[in-house]
C-alpha cells in the first residue's frame, strides 16, 4: 500500500458489507471482517452477478475462511468458483463446494510452479462434485465473454 500511495495511485480499504455497481452489476464484499488470524483469510471476497451466472471470487482464502463465509452467508451460492489460494490443499473444502454447488471452477495456478498448485485433491474434489475446471496451468487465459443474459467461456493458450 505504501508503494501505491508513493505513486498516488488512489488506495480503498473493502471489508464485510461493502458494494458497489459497475454497469449494473452489484459487486458485494463478504469478506474480509477485519478479524482474520492468516492474511489468506483476510483475502477480498467478492459476490457477483455477471452474464446471468453468480460469480465467487475467492483470492487467497483458505479452508479456516470458508467455514466463516458459510457462517455468514447461508444463502450463498454460485455458478462459478474462483478457487482460493491456487487450488491449494488448504483451500476449497468439500462442505465449502458442496453449499456453493458450483458449475464450473476457475484455478489461477503459474505453469511447472514451486508450490505443485493446484492439488490433485482438490481437483478430484471439484470433479467429484460435477464441477467442469479452467486452469490457467494447462489452459491459458480463461475468458468469459458475456451479454447481460448469457455468456461463452473460452481459453487463450500462450
Amino acid at each position: 500500500m505504501i508503494a501505491a500511495q508513493k505513486q498516488r495511485v488512489p488506495v480503498q480499504i473493502v471489508q464485510q458489507g461493502d458494494s458497489w455497481q459497475e454497469g449494473g452489476v452489484l459487486f458485494q464484499i463478504i469478506s474480509p471482517t477485519g478479524f482474520e488470524e492468516t492474511s489468506n483469510n483476510g483475502s477480498i471476497v467478492i459476490d457477483a452477478k455477471l452474464g446471468n451466472l453468480r460469480w465467487l471470487f475467492t483470492g487467497d482464502l483458505e479452508k479456516e475462511g470458508e467455514q466463516r463465509i458459510l457462517k455468514d452467508s447461508l444463502n450463498l451460492k454460485a455458478d462459478v468458483l474462483k478457487v482460493g489460494h491456487h487450488g491449494s490443499k488448504t483451500s476449497t473444502s468439500e462442505e465449502f463446494v458442496q453449499h456453493l454447488n458450483p458449475k464450473v471452477a476457475l484455478v489461477s495456478a503459474g505453469q511447472k510452479n514451486r508450490y505443485g498448485h493446484p492439488h490433485q485433491e482438490i481437483l478430484e474434489l471439484l470433479k467429484s462434485c460435477g464441477v467442469y475446471i479452467y486452469r490457467t496451468d494447462e489452459d491459458g487465459g480463461v475468458m468469459y465473454k458475456f451479454t447481460k443474459k448469457s455468456g461463452t467461456f473460452s481459453q487463450q493458450l500462450p
